[in-house]
């Protein structure tokens, strides 16, 4: 039996145990959750990092070869409409020297590192790596950009940096019926709004 009271960074035991209590005794959180920084890596390392979250919508990147940057928790990412007409969410840096192989967004055949010209495939595939023929123990073949794990639903691409976690749809098959009132998979983006503020 554990008989020590649950701590989170940047909390104290009393106001967790009245943040967990009953509702009808319950408190919120207090001010310092949302801005601690050491709860933020926590909350991301134990929960966002393991959910599903929407990252773009699949019209985004209508044509093979579109892409648009972006960053989630620190890692540079990319949705990538593939050749093969899949859409991808991958890494955006080279695999060689970790130099970023794109910036914003745009519509290549092939993303090229600046510093010595390896080019990565749409799915994210080495292609070319001059100068390292007869390189021992290297094959471009098993060099490919690291994809994260997604999904296409009603439009949204969502995705999952844990790979064993469950798939996302199944997980809102009852909201399914609401959603669909709404005919989400139509919808288009016409405008984004970003806002610059001191939140986590």
């Amino acid at each position: 039996m554990n008989t020590h009271s649950p701590t989170l960074p940047g909390l104290s035991a009393e106001e967790l145990s009245r943040v967990a209590g009953p509702l009808k005794d319950a408190w919120t959180l207090p001010p310092t959750a949302y801005t601690d920084s050491d709860l933020y890596d926590l909350e991301v390392e134990r929960i966002m990092r393991k959910s599903w979250l929407p990252v773009g919508r699949a019209e985004q990147v209508p044509n093979p070869g579109d892409y648009i940057c972006f960053t989630l928790y620190d890692q540079p990412l990319m949705l990538v409409r593939g050749t093969d007409g899949a859409v991808r969410v991958m890494s955006r840096v080279c695999l060689h020297r970790a130099a970023p192989i794109a910036e914003g967004t745009g519509n290549r055949k092939l993303f090229s590192c600046p510093y010595h010209a390896w080019s990565y495939a749409t799915d994210g595939q080495l292609v070319r790596a001059p100068l390292m023929e007869g390189a021992e123990g290297f094959e471009e073949k098993n060099c490919k950009l690291p994809n994260l794990r997604s999904e296409i639903w009603d439009g949204f691409v969502m995705v999952n940096c844990d790979d064993d976690a469950e798939p996302f749809a199944p997980q809102v098959t009852t909201y399914q019926k609401t959603f669909s009132n709404y005919k989400l998979d139509d919808m288009v983006i016409i405008k984004t709004l970003e806002f610059d503020s001191p939140w986590n």
